[in-house]
């Protein structure tokens, strides 16, 4: 249902959606070694959240660079390989969305503790 993250942020969507989005970061997880396993347990585990409230600055950092290939391969395919196509623009609507709460959580984290609250 959600990505937590540090300063009290989250990305809330459906249970589909979050785990679209695990299925998606599956070919690049090597490339994160700090959240691979937890993005693998939600994937194997049918799970829909995952916590990263603890996360520094780095670990967001994999993280983001995760949601850049996913935003560049669903962009590629065009919601060709979906059930239902109808759903896609609002599924690219909320990784961009995530993009950008990803980046305000890295940029809250690496400056320090600053709070959002």
């Amino acid at each position: 249902m959600s990505v937590l993250l540090p300063k009290d942020k989250m990305w809330g969507v459906a249970n589909w959606a979050s785990r679209a989005f695990f299925r998606d970061l599956e070919p690049w997880l090597d490339q994160a070694p700090t959240i691979a396993d937890e993005i693998r347990f939600c994937i194997q585990a049918s799970l829909d959240t995952l916590d990263l409230r603890e996360a520094n600055a780095a670990t967001l950092r994999e993280l983001s660079r995760l949601i850049d290939h996913a935003i560049t391969t669903n962009r590629e395919k065009q919601g060709r390989d979906w059930e239902d196509p109808s759903f896609f623009p609002g599924y690219m609507q909320k990784l961009d969305e995530l993009k950008a709460t990803v980046q305000d959580a890295i940029t809250e984290t690496a400056v320090g503790g600053m709070s959002s609250t």
